[in-house]
């Protein structure tokens, strides 16, 4: 196993160095009364989700995609961990946030290319009449 393979895995699974995303991933939080009775979060999301009882928070970190949605919905039928888990999920998209493509342009760089034009005009008088 190569360095690079060994700094990946989890920390369960090799004592050697690895790379914990989760501290370096997005979080999303949304208001949870309580967690459903019974329920319990699949190994395999680690601490991608969690619940704060303290703070009444459903977390998730990272980007929440569809499938994770679907998994995580089926694992209760409560109608409040339904409404935190939409709202994890629209919140854990990465948003941009749209630029115009042309701002507002400077009235000096508009002068600049009028005089460009000039100069350039009358460069091209001067070749046609030969002076």
């Amino acid at each position: 196993m190569s360095v690079t393979q060994q700094s990946v895995q989890p920390e369960s699974a090799t004592a050697g160095p690895h790379l914990d995303l989760g501290s370096m991933l997005r979080e999303s939080t949304a208001y949870l009364e309580r967690l459903p009775e019974g329920l319990e979060f699949p190994t395999e999301y680690g601490r991608r989700i969690s619940f704060d009882p303290d703070r009444r928070e459903l977390v998730f970190r990272g980007f929440m995609s569809v499938a994770d949605y679907c998994m995580l919905q089926r694992l209760s039928d409560d109608k409040h961990y339904h409404q935190a888990l939409e709202q994890l999920h629209e919140h854990s998209g990465f948003h941009a946030i749209p630029q115009p493509l042309v701002t507002s342009v400077p009235a000096w760089l508009w002068a600049l290319v009028a005089a460009c034009f000039v100069a350039a005009g009358l460069m091209w008088c001067c070749w046609l009449t030969g002076n």
